[in-house]
């Protein structure tokens, strides 16, 4: 029988490289190799920011509130376990100590409860959002009725500040937490990285504003301006929450922290931002 076998139709046997000792064809190009692909950009600091806002979220659907302190108490409990999650999602945050974290969101909680609960409100509603419970203002006995009215009026004046959107929000929340002026920041062990975090968002909102068209600097100046504004809630508050205690209710946990912090640390409200430049 006749062979079809030529001596130059024998497959080349490969004497170099990963393929030595194989039989076969030679590829004729080399393959792509896609992991040197550039990654994918970071995200925008301040879309960090809100996207840790949305995902501290724990609780999806609010119960009906019964008109009890009790239950408003907790649902302030589980508002500081919100900000808790929230700031240790923050970029970042993790230079600043577990104890200065805690210790500044008690120095500035209700500051913080009344920015939340004044940006949750809904324009002709009597009632004010928390994680936990949906608050009819009407049902909430006193002295506590007072804090949640006082800030029922805010949420008139600052939905109509400006055309909020959830960064900024968020970047607003950040900054309050930040607000050293209500505890002191030489009582922090980690103030330099504070101070740090402060100046970085301080500078992604900037940017927010100002790299729109055309530059807002009006609404840059304006949330700026809510810190101040907002830490007049943290002695109303923590007055509103002594008053209680003095009448024989007992605190939870993370409320009677943050009214002993705060009563230890008085302190002025005003933060500087002299040196801070607006959009040119």
């Amino acid at each position: 029988m006749q062979s079809f076998f030529h001596p130059f139709f024998f497959p080349a046997v490969v004497r170099y490289g990963s393929l030595s000792g194989r039989r076969g064809r030679l590829p004729s190009k080399t393959k792509v190799q896609h992991s040197d692909d550039p990654p994918s950009p970071p995200l925008p600091l301040l879309t960090l920011i809100n996207k840790a806002y949305v995902e501290s979220k724990t609780i999806p659907t609010p119960t009906l509130y019964n008109g009890g302190t009790e239950q408003l108490l907790s649902a302030m409990d589980e508002e500081f376990r919100f900000m808790l999650l929230f700031v240790e999602k923050i970029p970042n945050s993790t230079e600043i100590s577990q104890n200065d974290i805690t210790k500044l969101i008690e120095c500035n909680f209700f500051a913080l409860l009344a920015l939340k609960l004044c940006y949750g409100w809904t324009e002709g509603n009597n009632s004010l959002h928390m994680e936990q419970i949906e608050v009819d203002i009407a049902a909430v006995p006193q002295p506590l009725k007072l804090l949640f009215t006082l800030i029922q009026e805010e949420a008139k004046r600052f939905q109509h500040l400006i055309q909020w959107d959830p960064p900024s929000f968020s970047a607003l929340l950040a900054l309050q937490f930040l607000n050293t002026k209500e505890c002191g920041a030489e009582l922090l062990s980690s103030d330099a990285a504070v101070d740090k975090l402060r100046g970085t968002i301080t500078s992604a909102l900037k940017d927010h504003c100002c790299n729109s068209s055309p530059p807002h600097t009006k609404k840059l100046q304006t949330i700026i301006a809510q810190i101040e504004m907002f830490t007049r809630f943290q002695r109303i508050g923590q007055e509103t929450l002594s008053l209680a205690v003095s009448s024989g209710v007992q605190l939870p946990p993370l409320m009677s922290g943050a009214v002993q912090t705060a009563q230890r640390f008085p302190g002025p409200s005003k933060l500087d931002f002299t040196e801070f430049s607006f959009c040119p």
